[in-house]
């Protein structure tokens, strides 16, 4: 093998090795201008843009663990890959946006925790809140049954002190 395709990809490897997902599309068509202002968006969701050659990156895929073939389907043509660390979402939900008023920009799928996902995996993925906002449900959910334990609580303490100043009432009634 030629020193250049080692250092390539010893590259690819770094890049994805670091990177809790993969999500790759297809570029071809985009310009110059529209390809920096995607790398500067995706930068707020702590991911990156890298053009790659298909070959290199079914290489390196296949030797972290992906099925060999796997994500054949998803790398035909000009590849982009979208690579970063925390929420998946975040940088999901971008790419779709972009996308939207961009034609030449088309998610083929991705890589997640080694399992390949579809086109349609990836824009459903987008299509999910924030990690912040399922914790904040999940709390919310979690906290719901103690929040109405008190409530019940209260409730009974303040009948009994609704009955007992009931009662107080009706004695001095009667004195």
């Amino acid at each position: 093998m030629r020193p250049e395709k080692k250092y390539l990809i010893l590259q690819i490897e770094e890049i994805v090795s670091q990177s809790d997902y993969v999500i790759a599309t297809h570029y071809l068509g985009l310009s110059v201008e529209q390809f920096t202002d995607l790398r500067i968006k995706l930068e707020a969701a702590d991911a990156e843009i890298h053009v790659v050659k298909n070959s290199l990156l079914k290489r390196v895929v296949t030797e972290m663990g992906v099925k060999e073939g796997a994500v054949d389907d998803l790398l035909t043509g000009p590849t982009a890959i979208v690579v970063g660390r925390g929420d998946v979402s975040a940088a999901a939900k971008i790419i779709k946006e972009f996308a939207k008023d961009r034609e030449p920009l088309q998610v083929r799928g991705g890589v997640l925790q080694q399992a390949v996902l579809t086109a349609n995996d990836v824009n459903a993925i987008a299509d999910l809140p924030s990690r912040e906002i399922l914790y904040a449900q999940l709390l919310g959910v979690m906290n719901a049954p103690a929040a109405n334990l008190v409530g019940v609580l209260n409730a009974a303490a303040s009948s009994i002190v609704n009955v007992l100043k009931a009662y107080e009432r009706k004695l001095e009634g009667d004195s």
